[in-house]
């Protein structure tokens, strides 16, 4: 038999066939390899006389414990596999840590890991992302999302149901992977979710997000994606990871604000320019993976996006030094230069579109955008159109169009005068009545906030007093426990239902507390209503006088045009009726023609004038409806989060007390 000797390591891939979750791959791979990872782990000197007895300190402890906290929030899943190699290969999950932290370290750095270790481990999935023909797929229903929370899908009893239906409603964390599942659907219940996986599955479409709109971290990697959509609600996303799917653009993703990370690895991105260019537009975007997309196969791609992204800090988990930003962004220069000009361009017309749009928005808030100067004063003459022309042209027989033009030229100024100050008097009312609804929402708001912070100071309280009581509780449990019921005295009895009594009682005085809470808040939102709507109806009406003077100034500069007119009139009919004129119809048809525009210039008056105390109205009885029936949909969802919450309350305190043995006390006399 040969002796033992030292036998150099193999360069090759060993193959392993597996399935399962991370944690399950990882386990796999420590028990098959468990005597190759314990003779390198031991016989490591760089491992063992380096990075173990640095570990050792207080110092580099702490540092050790901030990575592993970081990396569990980051990259949850490498985690449970180094955990699951750790459990297989039965060695210290904080040296297997260890050695791959060094590695990434010593990556980073630029240098070649110590000792010859390579920390991590390559897994590579025989998944095209087809569904086999043999599986059928999966749709997400209450029974997997039970599963994905460890709860029980099959309950009866109804407070077991509204447990479990409370615990899906305030989950924040969901994972379903490797469940061949085709669609996203049926989440709609699980309102306060904030990070969602979804990867390994065969997902074709982004559907289905809607009401997630807490999800801070939604990951679809290694599905069957073909177009970036159906994100326009999560505003909070910070990561987003779409690797291994099969993209054909950077697009629709312009509107999250807040997005630090994007994995898009492995799809089907040919242009870079445009691609690139794009995420320009994602200020807080900070780390970025593209790799193994066809344009990566393109020379210093890397570079490119470096000089395109000032802001990126990581690119392909490597950290960007200044060094390589500079040296990147000199030698793409000119094409920078050119984007950030057309940038600017593109900022100073949506700048001045958003500004017309804005314009437009207000003036038509303001009730008086059609009375405007111009617009009135051709409003008024455009009523009779016809009528004017034929008492122009007539006039104009009778030598008159200078005088007629005079003459309208004076009303026109007169009316234009007035409707540019109803504008003014309508933009100023709509300042006034902005400045008051933002008053009001604000106040709103803010006792909204305080009833919440006292109701969150009451419900902090009710949770000390709480585990005050159940350590009582267990307490008097350890005492009772191994005890028969002939055993327990009076006095324990008494102890016990006290305790009970205490429980019970301060679970009903924090729902009271935070009920009466409530209607403070509903009585001071009504008193704060009450008061705007005064203030508001005293704006109001002070507005519809101030228009209703400029409307009478209207009809009174239009009698004035009107007798002027008249007297014009009177003196052509009488010189024509003297020529006996064949063109007049009639002796009086230019008084008539005088009188049907004056008529017609008042009645349009009138009619502006009423249509626009409707307006006003109208907009105070809509903004107060859609006001209450927000309050009341609150004040509704707002009772039955209460209700929820004190019905799983009172559960968990009957779970609680039921650690205590029965306990019947004797009520027969001494």
């Amino acid at each position: 038999m040969a002796g033992c000797e030292d036998v150099p390591r193999r360069t090759c891939i060993p193959i392993l066939h597996t399935r399962g979750t991370h944690f399950e791959v990882g386990l796999d791979i420590g028990r098959t390899f468990q005597a190759n990872i314990e003779t390198f782990m031991s016989t490591n000197d760089h491992l063992n006389n380096v990075l173990v007895e640095k570990y050792q300190s207080a110092k580099v402890r702490r540092i050790y414990e901030k990575l592993l906290h970081n990396a569990t929030e980051t990259f949850p899943h490498f985690v449970d596999e180094l955990k699951g190699i750790s459990q297989g290969a039965r060695v210290p999950f904080f040296k297997v840590f260890l050695m791959h932290v060094d590695d990434v370290i010593s990556s980073i750095c630029g240098k070649e890991p110590y000792g010859g270790m390579l920390g991590s481990t390559t897994i590579c999935c025989d998944q095209e992302n087809k569904l086999p023909e043999e599986k059928s797929p999966n749709v997400i229903n209450i029974q997997i999302i039970c599963e994905a929370l460890n709860l029980n899908p099959d309950v009866i009893q109804s407070s077991k149901r509204s447990k479990r239906a409370f615990e899906i409603r305030t989950a924040q964390t969901l994972r379903i992977e490797f469940r061949r599942i085709l669609k996203i659907e049926n989440l709609q219940h699980l309102t306060s979710l904030t990070r969602l996986f979804l990867d390994n599955n065969f997902i074709e479409e982004i559907t289905g997000l809607e009401c997630l709109i807490h999800l801070t971290w939604l990951d679809l990697s290694f599905n069957c994606i073909r177009q970036i959509q159906g994100l326009n609600y999560l505003d909070k996303l910070e990561v987003l990871a779409l690797f291994g799917n099969q993209i054909t653009a950077i697009e629709n993703i312009d509107h999250l604000r807040a997005l630090k990370v994007l994995r898009i690895g492995k799809n089907q991105i040919t242009d870079r320019k445009t691609n690139i260019i794009y995420l320009r537009r994602l200020p807080a975007l900070k780390t970025l993976s593209v790799k193994d997309n066809p344009f990566c196969e393109e020379p210093h791609w890397q570079d490119f996006i470096m000089a395109m992204l000032p802001n990126l800090m990581y690119l392909e988990c490597n950290a960007i030094s200044k060094a390589k930003r500079d040296a990147a962004s000199l030698q793409h220069q000119g094409e920078v230069f050119k984007v950030k000009n057309q940038e600017d361009i593109a900022m100073t017309e949506n700048q001045k579109a958003a500004d017309k749009v804005s314009a437009e928005q207000r003036h038509k808030a303001s009730f008086v955008t059609a009375l405007r100067g111009e617009w009135l004063i051709c409003s008024i003459l455009k009523r009779n159109e016809d009528e004017e022309l034929l008492l122009a042209k007539l006039l104009g027989s009778c030598g008159q169009t200078e005088e007629l033009s005079l003459l309208a030229a004076k009303f026109r100024t007169q009316i234009v005068e007035i409707g540019d100050n109803l504008y003014n008097v309508g933009l100023e009312e709509l300042k006034t009545r902005d400045s008051e609804v933002h008053m009001f929402e604000e106040c709103v708001s803010l006792a909204r906030k305080m009833a919440q912070d006292r109701s969150i100071q009451e419900l902090e309280l009710y949770m000390a007093d709480k585990d005050k009581i159940v350590d009582e509780l267990y307490d008097l449990a350890g005492v009772l426990e191994n005890k028969e019921a002939e055993e327990i005295t009076d006095m324990q009895r008494e102890e016990a239902e006290r305790v009970r009594e205490r429980f019970s009682c301060r679970t009903r005085k924090v729902w009271d507390k935070i009920m009466s809470l409530e209607v403070i808040l509903v009585n001071q939102t009504e008193k704060v209503l009450g008061e705007f709507e005064a203030e508001m109806t005293k704006n109001l009406t002070f507005f519809i006088q101030s228009a209703k003077d400029l409307f009478t100034a209207a009809r009174d500069a239009d009698t004035r045009h009107y007798r002027r007119l008249s007297e014009l009139v009177e003196a052509s009919e009488e010189e024509q009726f003297q020529k006996e004129d064949p063109i007049f119809a009639n002796d009086h048809q230019l008084s008539q023609l005088a009188a049907t525009l004056h008529d017609g210039h008042q009645e349009f008056l009138l009619e502006e004038e009423a249509k626009l105390q409707i307006a006003v109205q109208k907009w105070k009885d809509d903004f107060l409806a859609r006001f209450m029936k927000k309050e009341r949909k609150r004040n509704r969802e707002r009772i039955l989060e209460l209700n929820h919450f004190i019905d799983t309350m009172k559960q968990e305190e009957e779970e609680e007390i039921d650690i205590l043995p029965p306990l019947q006390l004797n009520l027969e006399d001494d």
